[in-house]
């Protein structure tokens, strides 16, 4: 499982996404991390990215439409759009996964991002143990899901 340290990188990465994506705009607030052994939430839309390397697991990202519909607008985007959601939020999980590579180091691999639907989630094996990170954002929800394990491997 990540330590804490670990985790921050993730809550970096947040931060820093949001205000490049929303310069004037209040950063995301984001909550208490907790940790679950269930299967975490759905809220309207999800993206995956798989995690090989050092550690091994997965980012999953799950957000309410509204959200999506906002960084959709910032993007020059139209909101509203199913098709254009599901890419959001892949992209969005992308990024995240993407950008945690640069604390991680060169061996941290990530998958093409995918989408996911609430049945597609009950086939997904999540780790034993994932952190939930929630992200409230101009009064949208969104949830950043961090589920890695040391690879034994490479210990």
């Amino acid at each position: 499982m990540i330590n804490a340290t670990q985790l921050d990188t993730f809550r970096g990465n947040i931060l820093d996404y949001f205000a490049k994506l929303s310069p004037g705009n209040p950063p995301p607030v984001l909550g208490d991390a907790f940790l679950s052994f269930d299967p975490p939430d759905f809220l309207d839309y999800a993206g995956l990215v798989e995690i090989s390397g050092p550690l091994t697991g997965l980012i999953y990202l799950t957000a309410r439409a509204a959200a999506l519909d906002k960084i959709l607008q910032i993007n020059g985007a139209e909101p509203g759009r199913d098709a254009l959601r599901l890419d959001m939020c892949r992209e969005l999980s992308n990024v995240l996964a993407g950008n945690a590579s640069k604390a991680f180091g060169p061996a941290w691999t990530i998958s093409v991002p995918r989408s996911l639907t609430p049945e597609a989630l009950k086939n997904i094996q999540f780790p034993g143990a994932t952190f939930t990170l929630p992200i409230n954002w101009m009064g949208e929800t969104l949830h950043l899901v961090v589920g890695l394990t040391e690879n034994a491997h490479d210990q």
